[in-house]
């Protein structure tokens, strides 16, 4: 029986079957994909492909090659042009699987996965990729079982060992992620090392897979009993003294954080809980508290937070007494902040608001005498003065706020400090281009203040000055980059988007405000996908406990308000556009609605490809490569963001920015509305009533 018959025997379709020759150059072809020598494989499957057109693939191959060379649709077509050659082959949908992925499309990426292992279901690399596919999807349930067929396969690798531990705990089952974790110890028998930071960070993380079993007494035990091998001494101290909290050790506990606490004597966490003997329990008073607090002041003199304490529990005459002394302090010491650090007891203490008043204006009025008509550098009078102006404004006085700085300014005008809440007070009184230009001013005052000149360039956009904004925080861009405004979007800086896109939008021109919106919707896409890197670093690394934390957070993402006005913001763009075209459409007679409210394109320059290259790069650009050394210019081919308003659907559109915050689940009003808003636009009234009744 020849070699040929044997294949096929074995399973192997003919069409697939190359000779000996084409054979060897296609695990060759393999190899300089994973070397990343794509130039070479694209020649080698071009040598296969002129005696074999139709070898599936090996036509993937070399679609899956030329996406790698910036020939990206003839890639894709390359490669379902191979699927349809041989639909049974997995090397076929695991390349497509391999686009999609580097296309950030990981659902359409594990069904091509899922559909290679339909045809060899024990393929180590599809298993392998899978399970991350799994992981940023959040398919945990299905990752357990993928993660338990890899170990089968390799049961001495400590990264699918701890990848299936992660795998149990992440989808709600501590107490068999903590069985995983104690085979594994078994099994790989960790040896013990006075220093080892990997084994450290396993013993850590064994102990906070025991907490969330609820069992804090076997926690407890277990920390101590790893003590000496664990790196991480910080984080080894405050799980002790937590989970002596928990036990209701309160004795043990306070000398635990009593330890903590001379590390940093201002963690609030460490204060609060480390006080629960003498602070917590219902039948401790305010004299107790405070004289707490006074006896660990004269140990940690320097705590903020031991000064603060007292003050939000005193009242009257003892609140006058230490607010003084409090104030007297941080204005001998110059603390611009110290106005910041009391706010809170403007939000909830109001009653105590006019005491500070009083303390502070008597403090400002003993001074006045000696103060000379000018300093150089602010004195404790004029810090005083612009706490005062700060006071004034925040209960909403704003001319006496202006007036008030006006005259610490007359004194100290090389205090920018003061400068920058004048043009506060003024942007509140409604002068925006007056507040704009004050600040211009004050940066021009100190040209290297990344604060101020951030703060000018958001003054700027209020005052809908976009260019002059957009010229003034491109000041701290590197100045060695081809295109500065590329390389500040990818700092994905996230509130001048967001205030520009407000600028714009204020401005009419829904175009360009829509293009910032969208951009802080990509910056969000960003921050979900870098994590897919870390789920393979951090099972090899075994920072465990770090990476279960970041997805985690990755699961709130959407949670930050940023989205959450940018979303909205669109989405009320989108709904007018929606209605001019409606009305549009009304007006011309025609019942099917045109795709978008402009009927002529205006006129576009011609624009080069989307990316061009460096001369010293150029030999290599010519068949699409990207060579080494070559410097990308990445060329915004919408600069108004005409693109977004020649949508096919703008509620379709509109719907896409809600979907990250629906799928929250969080009671929100705006939303809700938001989309019941969207659905009505639709005529999807059923859609629109279940909308409006969460």
């Amino acid at each position: 029986m020849t070699a040929r018959q044997n294949l096929i025997r074995n399973g192997i379709p003919p069409h697939r079957l190359l000779p000996n020759k084409e054979t060897n150059i296609f695990k060759n072809l393999l190899k300089e994909f994973e070397l990343k020598q794509y130039k070479k494989g694209l020649k080698m499957c071009e040598q296969i492909l002129k005696k074999h057109p139709d070898h599936g693939e090996t036509l993937c191959m070399k679609g899956l090659f030329l996406v790698h060379l910036d020939r990206k649709d003839e890639g894709i077509s390359t490669v379902k042009l191979g699927i349809t050659k041989d639909l049974t082959s997995h090397i076929c949908w695991h390349v497509y699987g391999l686009i999609h992925r580097t296309d950030k499309n990981y659902s359409e990426a594990m069904k091509c996965y899922l559909q290679a292992l339909k045809f060899d279901p024990n393929n180590f690399q599809i298993l392998r990729d899978l399970a991350l596919l799994q992981t940023q999807l959040r398919r945990y349930d299905a990752l357990v079982q993928t993660r338990t067929t890899l170990l089968q396969f390799q049961p001495k690798n400590q990264s699918f060992w701890l990848g299936l531990v992660m795998a149990n705990e992440m989808a709600g089952r501590p107490a068999i992620a903590l069985k995983v974790l104690q085979s594994y110890e078994e099994a790989v028998k960790i040896p013990v090392k006075p220093f080892d930071h990997e084994t450290s960070e396993v013993l850590m993380y064994k102990n906070h897979l025991i907490q969330l079993t609820g069992d804090y007494e076997q926690a407890l035990t277990h920390l101590d009993e790893v003590q000496r091998r664990v790196c991480d001494t910080l984080a080894w101290r405050e799980q002790r003294a937590y989970l002596l909290y928990r036990l209701g050790r309160f004795e043990e506990a306070e000398v635990a954080y009593r330890g903590l606490i001379d590390l940093n004597p201002d963690n609030r966490e460490y204060l609060r809980t480390g006080r629960s003997k003498d602070i917590e329990l219902p039948e401790n008073t305010p004299e107790r508290i405070t004289e707490a607090c006074r006896q660990l002041t004269m140990v940690y003199p320097r705590s903020q937070q031991l000064q603060l304490i007292p003050l939000y529990l005193a009242h009257d005459t003892e609140f006058r007494r230490q607010t003084d002394t409090y104030v007297r302090q941080h204005f001998t010491k110059g603390v611009p902040s110290l106005f910041s650090t009391l706010k809170q007891l403007y939000t909830h203490q109001p009653d105590k608001v006019a005491v500070v008043h009083d303390v502070v204006a008597a403090y400002k009025d003993g001074l006045a005498a000696e103060e000379p008509a000018t300093v150089e550098k602010p004195s404790p009078y004029i810090w005083a003065l612009y706490f005062l102006a700060l006071h004034y404004n925040f209960l909403g006085d704003h001319v006496r706020a202006l007036a008030t700085v006006e005259e610490a300014l007359a004194r100290c005008p090389s205090l920018v400090e003061l400068h920058l809440a004048k043009a506060k007070f003024v942007k509140h009184q409604g002068d925006l281009a007056g507040a704009s230009a004050i600040l211009t001013r004050v940066r021009e005052m100190d040209p290297s203040d990344r604060f101020v000149n951030n703060k000018c360039t958001k003054y700027l956009l209020r005052h809908d000055q976009t260019d002059e904004a957009e010229k003034t925080i491109m000041q701290f861009v590197r100045q060695d980059v081809p295109d500065k405004l590329q390389e500040f979007k990818e700092l994905q800086v996230l509130w001048y988007q967001l205030e520009s896109g407000h600028s714009f939008r204020r401005q009419h021109r829904y175009g360009q405000a829509l293009k910032r919106y969208h951009q802080v919707a990509k910056d969000f896409t960003e921050f979900l996908d870098d994590q897919f890197d870390f789920h393979t670093y951090s099972l090899r690394k075994l920072t465990m406990r770090s990476y279960g934390q970041i997805l985690r957070f990755e699961d709130r993402l959407y949670t930050r308000p940023q989205y959450r006005v940018a979303a909205l913001a669109a989405v009320d763009i989108y709904l007018l556009l929606e209605d001019r075209r409606v009305h549009q459409a009304a007006q011309n007679g025609n019942a099917a609605a045109t795709p978008h409210p402009n009927k002529k394109k205006p006129h576009k320059p011609a624009v080069p490809a989307a990316t061009t290259s460096t001369p010293a790069a150029a030999g290599s650009a010519k068949d699409g490569a990207t060579g080494e050394g070559e410097v990308k210019v990445v060329v915004d081919l919408d600069p108004l963001g005409e693109s977004y308003l020649e949508a096919k659907s703008f509620p379709a559109e509109a719907l896409k920015l809600l979907q990250p915050l629906v799928q929250l689940g969080q009671p929100d009003l705006d939303v809700e509305l938001a989309q019941t808003r969207v659905y009505l636009a639709q005529a999807k009234w059923d859609l629109a009533a279940q909308a409006l009744g969460r």
